[in-house]
């Protein structure tokens, strides 16, 4: 069986993605920067202010760990209390998030298809399915899902750097941004299986250890959950 290669990026290829999903992104955010808090958005968004406030404190970090039991996600009840007052800042921000992992989802596309058209495709197909992801886009509170694709998608390019490199570095980032991702919202969880797929799709040497070794944050945040 042979190994499917993996191909280079070039600045240039990068700066023209950047422009394109760039143009969508920009037109995207300017149709619903006036997308203002709603329902959910207000107890989830200065709840932590007034927390910190009364205690006098500039920010809390251990309640985060103990907030809900059925669930283990301490850092989106982290980052709740450093969200900007504007609704128009966060949604920038949220976006920026979206523009930013479709780059990366060019840069997989890169690696594994060699071609530059395809993967420009796949980065504006991702870019424009705005309307899928409508609810993490427009609903403020529901950003953790536009952060995990972002980590996820990164992570996924980490772990195939790792594959090609043979870097450990590589490793321990592929790990540690998932975890960090499940911790905001479980979605993050999916990212290893896919890293898994890529394994089989790319037959490269040590396969077994490579799959193992891209379900492995998986391990890692279930002994996280059994221990908090």
């Amino acid at each position: 069986m042979q190994n499917t290669q993996i191909s280079k990026v070039t600045i240039r290829e990068v700066i023209i993605c950047s422009l394109i999903v760039g143009f969508i992104n920009l037109s995207f955010f300017y149709l619903t920067k006036d997308n203002a808090w709603v329902s959910d958005d207000y107890p989830y968004i200065y709840s932590p202010k007034l927390l910190n406030l009364i205690n006098e404190q500039l920010f809390y970090f251990k309640e985060a760990f103990s907030y809900q039991e059925n669930r283990f996600i301490p850092f989106y009840w982290l980052s709740h209390q450093f969200i900007p007052d504007s609704p128009t800042v966060w949604h920038a921000i949220v976006v920026s998030f979206y523009f930013l992992s479709s780059i990366v989802v060019f840069l997989l596309s890169k690696k594994l298809t060699a071609d530059q058209d395809i993967s420009l495709l796949a980065s504006v197909l991702y870019s424009i399915h705005y309307s899928i992801t409508i609810k993490s886009l427009s609903w403020n509170i529901f950003y953790g899902h536009i952060a995990n694709a972002l980590l996820g998608f990164f992570s996924i390019f980490l772990f195939i750097l790792f594959i090609e490199k043979n870097k450990k570095i590589y490793l321990l980032f592929y790990m540690l941004l998932i975890v960090f991702g499940s911790m905001i919202y479980e979605s993050a969880l999916i990212f290893p299986i896919i890293t898994f797929c890529f394994c089989v799709m790319l037959r490269k040497k040590n396969l077994f250890k490579h799959l193992f070794l891209s379900l492995s944050p998986i391990i890692i945040y279930i002994l996280l959950v059994f221990n908090f």
